[in-house]
């Protein structure tokens, strides 16, 4: 009987902005978490807020709502709280929780719905230059694993772009300079994954060094490249994919 529920409260409004359950020191020891390294542990949107308060001289108000409780009834209350108040999130309220409390963080999975709020709550939403270029100097030098790249490539297969999009993704590169160095790449990283076309079968028909290299068989490159994406499903009989794909 030894937890309790807190509140983090604007010192201004005095409008809840975080609510948790915890025992001992558990519902102060957010303000020495902000003197960490803004890993993700401590740089979602409760941390943010909570920085930026104290950068700017203010502190939370802490409310400790109900004391000598079991954990279960801490969760259950702490549920409740969040739900009642709302999640910011969720374009629900403005409680920076990133999940609906009462079962702790830790394996935390988003039910569908609440995925489709959250989805819901960022459309429109237009990012400042100020947070699209701290957003591109975080990812500057980032290198996805083999794994990773391999996911993202499966969650794109089969996907058919609007025209509106195609439009706005030729817009976006119009004009745009390559430098040698990328266009290198670019070509060196298509000539050397190997791409194997298949009968109806899945019987391999022929086997390319490199998707230019179609054209040596009498291909089409750009077919044979809106396969390998998934905009197409098959050219001159054949699908197509990378070798060991």
């Amino acid at each position: 009987m030894n937890f309790y529920v807190y509140h983090y409260c604007d010192p201004e409004s005095r409008t809840p902005f975080y609510i948790g359950k915890g025992k001992g020191r558990r519902a102060f020891c957010h303000l020495n978490n902000c003197n960490r390294p803004c890993d993700s542990n401590y740089s979602t949107l409760f941390y943010r807020k909570l920085r930026k308060m104290l950068s700017a001289g203010a502190k939370p108000i802490i409310k400790i709502v109900k004391d000598r409780l079991g954990e279960k009834e801490a969760f259950d209350l702490e549920a409740s709280d969040i739900k009642r108040i709302g999640r910011r999130n969720l374009g629900e309220g403005p409680l920076t929780n990133l999940t609906d409390g009462g079962e702790g963080a830790s394996g935390h999975r988003h039910s569908e719905e609440s995925k489709l709020k959250m989805r819901e709550a960022i459309l429109g939403t237009v990012r400042s230059k100020k947070t699209r270029q701290r957003m591109r100097e975080a990812n500057l030098g980032r290198k996805h694993t083999e794994e990773a790249k391999l996911r993202m490539s499966n969650s794109h297969l089969g996907t058919t772009l609007s025209k509106a999009h195609r439009r706005k993704i030729g817009e976006a590169h119009r004009g745009k300079i390559t430098n040698q160095e990328t266009r290198q790449k670019m070509s060196a990283s298509q000539t050397r994954k190997p791409i194997e076309g298949f009968d109806v079968l899945n019987n391999l028909v022929c086997q390319f060094e490199g998707v230019r290299k179609v054209t040596e068989g009498g291909f089409s490159l750009s077919s044979v490249s809106n396969c390998l994406a998934g905009r197409q499903k098959t050219h001159r009989g054949l699908s197509w994919r990378y070798h060991n794909a």
